[in-house]
């Protein structure tokens, strides 16, 4: 119980205190958020890492400057800049992402701005999204408010189904309820119902 008020600075590999830890690490190679919090608050701010992971649930934090992060959990309000590759936070999460190579913007319900991207793809059904500045893009599907921008080839997708398809020669769009984001195929199907999976960089 109570506050622990570690301060980590020039590790080359650390891990953050426990639950309820209000720890700041910094300039780690290898470093991993706090774990587990069920209660209380837990808020780490993680600076110049390679690799890094984000807090889990309920957790605000902020991840600035890596090579490969990944958002929070469900309710959890971050920001992520800088980025390489990134994958926005699951249903209700408020997000930023910017500047980054790949992006995966998150799912149902959820308010997020994607900008100055090479490949990003759509949010679902009822999510309100920005999209501009890209290659391919694939709109989303019914009831859905979205604007898209300064694209070669657009498609929309099929019925509740959240996908993206983006600079492939032949592509088959996924079924209903499918939430999946293809990317840079010559050849691509998607998978089944209810199939939550990610395929990149295939030739077939």
């Amino acid at each position: 119980m109570g506050i622990s008020a570690p301060q980590q600075t020039h590790l080359g590999n650390c891990t953050a205190g426990p639950i309820n830890n209000s720890h700041r690490q910094t300039n780690g190679d290898n470093c991993t958020a706090a774990t587990g919090k069920q209660m209380g608050i837990t808020a780490p701010q993680q600076t110049n890492w390679g690799i890094c992971t984000a807090a889990p649930m309920n957790n605000s934090h902020w991840q600035t400057n890596r090579n490969i992060c990944t958002a929070g959990p469900i309710n959890n309000s971050h920001w992520q800049t800088n980025r390489n590759i990134c994958t926005a936070g699951p249903d209700n999460d408020s997000h930023r992402q910017t500047n980054w190579g790949i992006c995966t913007a998150a799912p149902i319900n959820n308010s997020h701005w994607q900008a100055n991207r090479n490949i990003c793809t759509a949010g679902p059904v009822n999510d309100s999204h920005k999209q501009t500045n890209w290659g391919n893009c694939t709109a989303g599907p019914i009831n859905n408010s979205h604007w898209q921008t300064n694209r070669n080839i657009c498609t929309a997708g099929p019925v509740n189904d959240s996908h993206k398809q983006k600079k492939w020669g032949n592509c088959t769009a996924g079924p209903i309820n499918n939430s999946h984001l293809q990317t840079n195929r010559n050849i691509c199907t998607a998978g089944p119902v209810n199939d939550s999976h990610k395929q990149t960089n295939w030739d077939y």
